[in-house]
């Protein structure tokens, strides 16, 4: 699946991702967030899904948005 994520542009990444949550592909979620700049869903899965707390801190300061900071 993650080979599709990655090669494929043209979908609509939110609702994918929420099946891909649905499913427990959280790393598929995780990148299709990202992949489309959606950081503050992206942090959510982190967070949330994969429980890396650490992961989420340095994502944050990749991405360096008020509302990424904001989920932390």
């Amino acid at each position: 699946v993650m080979d599709y994520v990655n090669r494929l542009d043209k979908y609509d990444a939110p609702d994918i991702a929420q099946i891909a949550i649905g499913s427990s592909l959280y790393e598929e979620a995780f990148v299709m967030y990202r992949k489309f700049k959606l950081n503050v869903n992206a942090i959510d899965v982190l967070i949330t899904y994969i429980d890396n707390i650490e992961r989420a801190s340095e994502y944050a300061d990749r991405v360096n948005e008020i509302e990424v900071f904001s989920t932390l």
